[in-house]
Formats: structure tokens, sequence, C-alpha cells
């Protein structure tokens, strides 16, 4: 399997502020170093260790932070494990199974589905309030303070999000088109749905696109 992608989004009505977890939730404005308990005065903040999805402390909250992405925003799933990151998403998920995953799993929810904001005990989540790709890919950026790597770029599975491992060559013989075969020598293979991966010319310009659209969202945070 080569490095394709899907371009796109799905539009629905729009929330025009960043949202952060506060409690359980995300809620309108700037991520802050305190959050504000859910249930409690402005006099008893707690810090944000407390309230991160899976017990997560404040310290590796970035390092370890998961999602789960909805049905709607499949594109800003598939770009966010391009750039390395750890994302569930499956569109024909129930919104049962994708609230209790994240729960049991520690995943910060992506949705622009407005009916999820209304069920009791929604598990922590980002509404995503853009349309198009690059402002989606921003605000998950820049609310949750992510540091995406050019390093990390391209080490999953954009089907299943499997972590890709290296394979010889001699051990995928037949598996790929004879010119693929003869013409590639680095070949990695997702060890979950076995799906294999290699360079081709298009490569350079898949890699350039995920550099623009982390521009963007570095820019954006300005």
């Amino acid at each position: 399997m080569c490095w394709l992608m899907p371009l796109g989004g799905v539009g629905v009505s729009r929330i025009s502020e960043p949202l952060v977890f506060v409690g359980h939730r995300f809620v309108p404005g700037p991520l802050p170093a305190i959050l504000l308990a859910e249930g409690k005065s402005a006099s008893e903040h707690k810090r944000v260790e407390e309230h991160v999805p899976g017990g997560l402390t404040h310290g590796n909250w970035l390092a370890e932070m998961k999602f789960i992405a909805d049905s709607m925003v499949g594109s800003l799933a598939r770009w966010l494990r391009a750039m390395g990151q750890d994302v569930v998403y499956d569109p024909f998920m129930p919104d049962s199974m994708l609230m209790r995953r994240a729960r049991e799993e520690g995943r910060i929810l992506l949705t622009r589905d407005t009916r999820l904001l209304l069920v009791k005990d929604v598990p922590a989540h980002l509404f995503i309030s853009h349309d198009g790709l690059e402002e989606q890919l921003a605000q998950v950026i820049s609310t949750l303070g992510l540091n995406p790597k050019e390093e990390e770029f391209l080490t999953r599975c954009m089907e299943c999000n499997g972590l890709l491992e290296s394979v010889e060559k001699e051990a995928i013989r037949g598996r790929v088109y004879p010119y693929v075969y003869a013409t590639q020598e680095n070949f990695q293979e997702c060890p979950d749905c076995r799906r294999l991966y290699w360079g081709g010319t298009h490569l350079p310009r898949l890699k350039e696109k995920l550099q623009r659209l982390l521009r963007f969202a570095r820019e954006k945070e300005r």
C-alpha cells in the first residue's frame, strides 16, 4: 500500500470559540494552566493533571495524549495519524462505543456532532468548530498544545492506526507489484492489519503537505 491520503472535510453548524477541558468536558476559551473543576467554585480550582483523561499527569499529558474521532472528522483523523498521533477512527462505530472507548482508553473524543455534547457524562472531548482541514488541525494543535515532530510523520498505519514496523524486502516478495519490488528498497508493515507501505514518487509531496499543515497551525497560534 502506498502513501495515499483522502482530502476534504464535513461541515456542520459552527461554534466559533475553541473548547478546553474542564472537569470532564471542553468549554469555550483558551487552554489555561489551571482549570476549574465541574461543580466547584472559583476558589476551588484544581490543577489540570487532576482532570485529564485516563488519570494522566500534567507531565505526561502531551506525551501520552490519545484521540478517538467520530465519523464527521475522518479526514482530520487520518491527517493527525499522518503526523504520528494516536487516533482511533471507525466511521461505523456507534456513539455509545465511541464514548465507552474514550473513557476506557483515556482518549479525547474529537467530534462535530452537537448531539454528543448533550449526552450526560460525555467523556473528555474537543468539539471541532471548523469546516476546513487546515483550520481543524490548527484547532486541535493549538487548543491542546500538541507539538507534532517531523520525525514522527508517517509512522502510523493510515487505515488502522497501528505503529509501522520496518520489514525486510525479501519477506514481502510477492505481496507487492513486481515493479514496486524492483524499484523500492525500504518497506514498512502494519503489524495489526498487515498493510505494506513504501515511499513512491509522491512521498516528498506528502511530507511537504504535512509540513505546510503544521506551519499553518503554528502561525494560527501567534
